[in-house]
């Protein structure tokens, strides 16, 4: 299946892998889960919705209520956004992740934009 994924013109997914044609980036799925892994052009807490999203092969506007739980409802997306913002100084952090259960999957967040999915072997409550 060929699908268009942000500025790539395509890409293509196999059942064990999605590398885009040339590049390995945002919206990367690798083996053992889906990976986000750039310099992050956007807020982690936007990329761990694209990033879901992709993995659930919707729409990020449809990563939604009451189909979709909310990222809100796990983790505050502006202190998630804040932990991972260059410094005052424009200095990028040297380093730290943040992982935490959402809609399924088993996230994190490291410092440098990477977002990373594992299924959850967990039960929902």
């Amino acid at each position: 299946m060929t699908v268009d994924i942000d500025t790539w013109s395509e890409a293509t997914i196999s059942k064990d892998s999605f590398i885009p044609p040339g590049l390995e980036g945002p919206n990367t799925m690798v083996e053992g889960g889906d990976s986000s892994d750039a310099q992050p052009a956007k807020p982690p807490s936007q990329a761990v919705i694209e990033t879901v999203a992709d993995a659930e092969g919707i729409e990020s506007v449809e990563l939604a209520p009451p189909q979709y739980e909310s990222l809100h409802a796990v983790i505050d997306p502006a202190a998630l956004d804040a932990l991972f913002a260059k410094r005052s100084n424009s200095a990028i952090r040297p380093g730290g992740t943040v992982s935490f259960p959402f809609c399924g999957y088993h996230v994190t967040v490291d410092y440098d934009g990477t977002v990373t999915l594992e299924e959850s072997t967990e039960l929902a409550d």
